[in-house]
């Protein structure tokens, strides 16, 4: 192929999916935008990285969330999608920190840099109480996340971590909750996980990239997150992220021991225990935004 000029590389072990691609990929991209608009860099390689090839993995998460990213802030750059047995040839190369470098505080810079880019969001609305007064008539959802052909009632399970009693649980919460439930599905436009998360007041689910959309709750929010049987890094996975944003975590591990790290496709949750995380959360301001309805 023929030579790009400048090529900025974000190519990383994972870097096609979700809990890579938000964790680690969009906190790069903005470092990098960030430097790019810096005098650390030197005034004809910034005129040059004007137009820079924006060198991504092959991936539909990346289509969704970073591309736009890229387009709204650097938009007469180009981006390119490579797939493993391809190549693309430079005459200058930029290739971000990686992702150990990054600081955990750009995670609340990529919220941000999102709500701008698919919301228009900017100034006091990205605050939790008025992003919710602007962007939704209602609030206090609790959110199940799933994670294959639960929703749809399917028997077959194409994703790892696939809960076997989603029903169950999903009944559970409903009677609990009534209407405030949503289930949270694999597929949707980033536009939609906005909205949806940072206008909810709880998280339930199996350990999966879902949880990365804790970064969208408003503080206060409570995630009740099921690891792996046996396996306590597993189960605080999350809890890390959760505390940064301001959340109440909740770290459940599993008594199914068919749920390992290299886990099984069908796993039944104790519904008990989840209602029970729920229910100690009462008088805690968030949860009380659903009970109180």
């Amino acid at each position: 192929d023929a030579a790009r000029g400048v090529v900025i590389v974000l190519s990383q072990h994972h870097g096609a999916t979700y809990f890579h691609a938000l964790s680690e990929v969009l906190p790069r991209v903005l470092v990098t935008l960030q430097l790019l608009s810096s005098d650390k860099l030197s005034l004809a390689f910034r005129a040059h990285a004007r137009n820079a090839t924006w060198v991504l993995p092959r991936s539909g998460v990346l289509r969704k969330w970073v591309a736009p990213l890229i387009a709204a802030r650097a938009p007469s750059s180009r981006i390119e999608y490579l797939a493993r047995d391809q190549w693309l040839y430079a005459t200058r190369m930029l290739i971000p920190a990686p992702p150990n470098a990054i600081r955990p505080c750009a995670m609340h810079d990529v919220v941000a840099a999102l709500k701008r880019t698919f919301l228009g969001s900017n100034g006091s609305s990205l605050e939790s109480d008025n992003f919710r007064a602007a962007h939704s008539r209602e609030d206090g959802y609790v959110l199940l996340l799933s994670r294959g052909e639960e929703l749809s009632g399917g028997s077959h399970c194409s994703f790892r971590r696939c809960m076997r009693n989603f029903e169950d649980v999903l009944s559970a919460l409903q009677l609990r909750f009534g209407s405030r439930v949503r289930t949270v599905p694999m597929s949707g436009s980033a536009e939609e996980y906005l909205k949806l998360f940072a206008t909810a007041s709880a998280v339930v689910g199996i350990h999966g990239a879902g949880f990365q959309n804790i970064i969208f709750m408003p503080r206060g929010a409570l995630v009740v997150h099921v690891g792996a049987y046996n396996d306590r890094r597993s189960v605080h996975w999350y809890g890390a992220l959760a505390h940064t944003f301001g959340l109440r975590y909740r770290g459940v591990m599993s008594d199914d021991p068919t749920f390992t790290s290299n886990s099984a496709t069908k796993i039944t949750l104790d519904v008990d225990t989840i209602m029970r995380e729920l229910e100690n959360a009462q008088g805690h301001s968030e949860i009380e935004r659903v009970l109180r309805r």
